[in-house]
């Protein structure tokens, strides 16, 4: 409060030691300001002792022009690593993920499993956006790290279990290539138009919830219907494929 009068140069001159790079990020000088000012310093004298900031901190938006949820959140200085942390966390959600949805797939269809993840995605998504803590913030991340890689890789298995070995990279592979790669030019736009963290969560979560209209689009495996014994459901199928193609799948 004494230092708000002062130029700007004067007052990070008082107010924050030096280091080799630059103006400490995390401490200030724990002075009598009034007296220093009574006196009429305006050179820091570095043997003053410090202590860690009590006023907060002031970001530069220069490159990225919108408050992260590591700087709204105060996650610098002895908290720095908490957003390293939350995306490990997401990272542990992707391996459970992978085997209890893995696990859905098996038992009950590919289906459900994609229906599942995609929702479970759209939900942690949404609610990222409305935490106020690490630990909220961290177990949404959890459960959207639950739906990372299953959202596509639940649909990259049933493309491959419709279409034969000849056009799978077509179909398959630079399909999502193509997709992956288009996605990943367009995020970095669509987060600096819409400078907002918590939006961006949710404008790319909302999408997922299209899923929902799966099982009404696509079809059940064929390959894991037999393997569960649905056979008559599984040549139904392969009957719509049949009038779809205008070919003939042989009865045997």
């Amino acid at each position: 409060t004494n230092l708000r009068y002062l130029l700007l140069r004067f007052r990070l001159s008082l107010a924050i030691p030096v280091n080799r790079e630059g103006y400490s990020r995390c401490n200030m000088y724990d002075v009598n300001y009034t007296e220093i000012l009574l006196n009429g310093s305006h050179v820091p004298d570095p043997s003053w002792p410090t202590k860690d900031c009590q006023q907060g901190w002031e970001f530069n938006y220069t490159t990225v022009p919108y408050a992260s949820v590591a700087s709204e959140l105060g996650w610098v200085c002895q908290y720095d690593t908490l957003p390293t942390i939350a995306q490990s966390i997401f990272f542990i959600g992707a391996i459970f993920g992978g085997l209890i949805f893995g696990w859905v797939s098996d038992q009950y269809g590919r289906i459900p499993a994609l229906l599942g993840v995609n929702l479970m995605g759209f939900l942690a998504g949404v609610a990222t956006a409305f935490t106020g803590s690490f630990w909220q913030f961290t177990l949404c991340r959890f459960f959207v790290g639950f739906a990372f890689d299953n959202c596509f890789t639940m649909m990259y298995i049933l493309v491959l279990e419709y279409v034969g070995p000849k056009w799978r990279t077509f179909v398959a592979n630079m399909s999502i290539a193509i997709f992956f790669t288009f996605a990943t030019c367009i995020l970095p736009w669509i987060a600096y138009y819409l400078a907002d963290w918590r939006m961006t969560c949710i404008v790319t979560s909302v999408p997922l919830v299209l899923a929902v209209g799966t099982p009404w689009l696509i079809p059940e495996s064929a390959r894991w219907l037999v393997s569960q014994g649905q056979i008559d459901r599984a040549i139904k199928i392969l009957g719509k494929f049949e009038r779809i193609n205008g070919t003939k799948v042989p009865d045997d």
